[in-house]
């Protein structure tokens, strides 16, 4: 009996765009807060809320559905472009979420023998909160491969995994830097800044 299960993809070029733009917009964030002489801190508080939010609608935006037919023989990928892969000619797979666990999606690779396929996986109704579905439909899909193709952890593995972390990193470090500034100019407690030399040179410019 046939298996059918629809999951929804994001595109990895699009990830990697996002994460260049954001380096790039965070630099011009703070090159342009320097020659302000006075707010500069809450230009760059609000320049970092508007950035994280439109490269999240953007990776929200650049999604798509596609299909996983698992077959007697054979496993059809209904997508842009259909692919027929026959389980005797696929060496391995895995399927990982990434960090924070499984609030980024997961990731599946399919080791063929002509070519390599990855997909990374996030929730069928665009919410970034996962549902019980969601999950069920990860469940469905790992039990699915593991009849049919070995599960293998490899190398590439890890280092998709660490791509994976860098936005979540970036955005990470931005939302506690404006924490941190936010609660010291609410409560003056601003002299440690004195110790940062890159805060230092934008407060006294």
């Amino acid at each position: 009996m046939n298996k059918k299960i629809q999951l929804r993809t994001i595109n990895f070029k699009v990830f990697i765009i996002s994460i260049v733009l954001l380096v790039f917009l965070l630099t011009l964030v703070m090159n342009i807060s320097s020659r302000f002489n006075y707010d500069r801190i809450y230009f760059i508080i609000f320049s970092l809320i508007a950035i994280v939010g439109s490269l999240i609608a953007l990776e929200q935006k650049s999604t798509k559905f596609f299909n996983l037919i698992f077959k007697e023989n054979q496993l059809l990928i209904e997508g842009k472009e259909n692919k027929i892969l026959l389980y005797s000619e696929i060496l391995n797979f895995n399927l990982f979420s990434l960090f924070p666990k499984k609030k980024l999606g997961y990731v599946l690779r399919i080791n063929h023998k002509k070519d390599n396929f990855y997909f990374w996986i996030t929730t069928n109704n665009k919410n970034v909160k996962w549902s019980g579905d969601d999950y069920s439909n990860i469940a469905l899909l790992k039990n699915s491969f593991i009849q049919k193709v070995t599960k293998k952890q490899i190398f590439l593995d890890y280092i998709i995994y660490s791509i994976a972390l860098i936005p979540f990193l970036l955005i990470l470090s931005a939302f506690l830097f404006v924490l941190i500034i936010l609660f010291s100019l609410l409560t003056g407690n601003t002299g440690w800044f004195q110790h940062l030399e890159f805060i230092n040179n934008y407060l006294n410019y």
